[in-house]
């Protein structure tokens, strides 16, 4: 497998505008929050009503009807959560255009490296994040509430 030249070469923006380490810092985990935020809730409010005391339910009470609609708005919380990242993330990326020559400061190079890994991973977890939180939409539209 080959990666594209340009993808490889990129470098910190020419016009002197730096991309700040919160759009890093949130590109990179804005995915995986988003996804562990849905999780654990998203546990709660699709498994929580089915055990209100000791013993199962066979279907969650009708107190706890708000629940799946909470659920839904949680899983698509998570999605745009996730894709956010992933716009900051790419966004960084393109930010860095392809250069011709390498810089001579090492402090540079250095943002350069640092700058091109974080905005590149960003994006990887941004997309994976989101389409795990996908999976799990299928899983709670699939499976039985309160199946046992």
């Amino acid at each position: 497998m080959s990666v594209h030249p340009t993808f490889l070469h990129r470098s910190a923006p020419s016009n002197g505008e730096r991309i700040g380490w919160l759009a890093l810092a949130f590109a990179l985990i804005g995915g995986p929050g988003a996804w562990f935020m849905q999780i654990c809730a998203g546990y709660m409010l699709a498994n929580g009503p089915c055990f209100p005391h000791e013993s199962r339910r066979i279907v969650p009470p009708h107190a706890f009807g708000w629940t799946w609609p909470a659920l839904i708005a949680l899983l698509i919380l998570g999605v745009l959560i996730a894709m956010a990242a992933f716009a900051v993330a790419y966004g960084a990326w393109r930010r860095t255009p392809p250069s011709t020559s390498a810089p001579e400061d090492p402090a540079t190079i250095e943002v350069i490296g640092r700058t091109r890994f974080l905005a590149l991973w960003g994006m990887i977890y941004g997309a994976s994040f989101a389409v795990a939180t996908l999976v799990n939409a299928v899983a709670y539209i699939l499976l039985p509430r309160c199946g046992g």
